[in-house]
């Protein structure tokens, strides 16, 4: 495996963990890794489910650009 290739699964395993904490966090109604409540705090807590579904776009987006040799050395 190459660095590429391993880097890319990596990418795609942190894309995917942001993804599943915003999906958990957006049903709990409690962002994952810290105590912000959804009644408590709205501001906040679309702030940070926000934060991780950009965390997941960029992680598995670059996963897979990485696979697909989107990025040349």
């Amino acid at each position: 495996m190459t660095s590429s290739a391993g880097m890319a699964i990596i990418a795609l395993v942190l894309g995917a963990w942001f993804l599943a904490a915003a999906l958990v966090s957006t049903r709990s109604r409690v962002a994952l890794l810290t105590e912000v409540r959804q009644g408590e705090h709205p501001r906040a807590f679309l702030a940070l489910v926000s934060l991780y579904l950009v965390l997941a776009l960029v992680g598995i987006g670059v996963g897979i650009m990485a696979l697909l040799g989107g990025f040349w050395a």
